[in-house]
């Protein structure tokens, strides 16, 4: 993973540090109990040497145990492990996060989109539903090999394809059966959507090129920022033409940025899945 790399360099550059301090103190502690052996009289203190001798080679024995499991519990999070894993649990934290997220605004601008009438409001909640969806199979392979996440990526394209067809039905129903939305209900809602979205995007910001899981991610999230801002748009053309075609112009917008969105998706995990399988058949 590109994301990996710094903070792996970063672990293992400690790790040798830590291992040579390790080292160095097992050299002196070692270097000062033999002084402190030899610069005993040999045979002083009839009644008390030898339990002095067996005392410090004990002490010795205990100290050399304590400083060998130091060393391996640093050489534990060498070869990258601990960078990966700590990586991977705030991939999965920021993934959580996000999900609940856009799960809230898809009920809120779904319920917003059906009583205001509003088709562009309808294709922004169906964003936020394939977002949820998407940041789900995110979670789940955020601990895979990148075939899998390549394999989930292309599905999440899938899933942006299906959203980019809903609002181009709903666009075509709209034209057969005119109706003008509401634009105080584009407003309040895309706003807070935006909102919601801007959050999101922070959130996912040092994620974006981390792998393909969490680019893909990232691209759903910056996709719903337009989203938000061209419904406002809607909204707007609606107050002032009291008409309701500015909400499908905006609506058949957003499908082709859905469409672009879902071709770029499936590409990169189609390209990373061809990828993968090269180095297979190189490997065998």
């Amino acid at each position: 993973m590109q994301g990996d790399a710094p903070e792996t360099d970063g672990v293992r550059g400690k790790c040798r540090t830590d291992d040579e301090n390790h080292a160095g103190g097992r050299g002196r502690r070692a270097g000062s109990i033999g002084q402190a052996m030899a610069a005993m009289p040999e045979g002083s203190g009839a009644a008390g040497g030898p339990q002095r001798g067996e005392t410090v080679q004990a002490g010795s024995k205990e100290r050399s145990a304590s400083a060998a499991r130091e060393v391996n519990m640093a050489g534990s999070c060498c070869n990258g492990g601990c960078a990966v894993e700590a990586l991977r649990m705030r991939q999965k934290g920021t993934l959580l996060k996000v999900l609940w997220i856009n799960a809230v605004m898809f009920v809120l601008i779904a319920g917003a989109a059906v009583y205001g009438r509003s088709t562009a409001l309808l294709s922004d909640s169906l964003d936020n539903l394939g977002d949820t969806l998407t940041y789900g199979l995110s979670l789940y392979v955020v601990s895979q090999d990148l075939r899998a996440k390549a394999r989930v990526a292309l599905f999440k394209g899938g899933l942006i394809l299906c959203a980019a067809l809903v609002v181009i039905g709903q666009i075509l129903w709209k034209l057969a059966y005119p109706a003008t939305p509401s634009h105080e209900v584009m407003s309040l809602f895309s706003l807070a959507g935006l909102a919601a979205n801007a959050v999101c995007l922070w959130l996912l910001w040092r994620h974006r090129h981390e792998d393909i899981n969490m680019s893909s991610v990232f691209e759903c999230s910056r996709n719903d920022i337009a989203s938000n801002l061209s419904v406002l748009l809607a909204a707007g053309g609606v107050w002032l033409l009291d008409a309701g075609w500015p909400d499908l112009v905006v609506a058949g917008l957003l499908a082709l940025l859905l469409l672009r969105s879902s071709l770029h998706v499936i590409r990169g995990a189609l390209a990373e899945l061809g990828s993968r399988k090269d180095v297979l058949d190189t490997a065998t």
